[in-house]
């Protein structure tokens, strides 16, 4: 999952969550940043990779962008169809 912000003014931070649960970097899961600065506004892409998906993972992913002035959000819901496919809505 990709979540990619713009914001302005002053830093901004990107946080994950599934469900209400704060998402950290583990051997579960990968989040990966890439963030550019300049005088006027951030640019943060953020992924979330989740390595050896199980069924546990399924639910509502959140990606919420904060920076000092606002906050926003995002989310998708991870399931699984009734062919037995992976779909990210």
């Amino acid at each position: 999952m990709i979540c990619r912000t713009f914001g302005y003014p002053g830093t901004q931070r990107v946080v994950w969550y599934k469900e209400n649960t704060t998402i950290e970097e583990s051997d579960h899961h990968h989040i990966e940043e890439k963030v550019t600065n300049s005088s006027i506004y951030t640019d943060v892409d953020s992924s979330l990779r989740i390595m050896g998906l199980a069924k546990r993972d399924f639910g509502s992913y959140t990606c919420k962008a904060v920076n000092d002035a606002t906050e926003s959000e995002t989310s998708v819901m991870l399931q699984i169809t009734r062919e037995g496919e992976i779909a990210i809505n």
